[in-house]
């Protein structure tokens, strides 16, 4: 089974996520998800029509780490995961994780970028739930078998 444009396009938008592709050499966005501007609050024509959008959304204190770390694996044609801080348009500080893929054309040069930018906090807090909810399994476990050695050996 094939998906239609739009059904593609609404499947990208319900992700908690901003899937995104940009131009290698200019880093600015040929496409971007809806999502973009539910997480960050940026209108997505700001992300395609603006060539320094991508820079400019980096906190200032990350901005220079995370162009020249990104620019860096760009030519050498390597996938490369990174985080850094943007700052949304009502002003809060966003920590986002950054997986970036680089395709490369028939000579070996980068030919496209794309990626996901996922808001850190969320996926912090989903594995925290994750790791609490093992916790408290692990727990429950140790109470059952305490519970069913006191049934068979009880105390004196």
């Amino acid at each position: 089974m094939q998906l239609s444009a739009d059904e593609c396009r609404a499947l990208l938008d319900d992700l908690d996520a901003i899937v995104w592709e940009a131009n290698p050499r200019t880093v600015q966005f040929s496409y971007v998800s809806e999502t973009a501007e539910r997480l960050l609050g940026y209108p997505v024509t700001r992300w395609l029509g603006e060539p320094e959008f991508w820079a400019n959304l980096i906190h200032p204190d990350d901005r220079a780490h995370a162009v020249t770390s990104c620019a860096a694996a760009v030519r050498k044609v390597e996938d490369h995961t990174f985080d850094y801080r943007v700052v949304a348009a009502d002003g809060r500080t966003v920590w986002m994780r950054d997986v970036v893929h680089v395709t490369a054309d028939e000579h070996g040069q980068p030919s496209r970028l794309r990626g996901v930018m996922l808001d850190r906090e969320t996926r912090d807090t989903c594995r925290d739930f994750s790791e609490t909810s093992l916790l408290a399994s692990r727990r429950a476990r140790l109470a059952i078998i305490h519970r069913k050695r006191t049934e068979h050996f009880p105390a004196p």
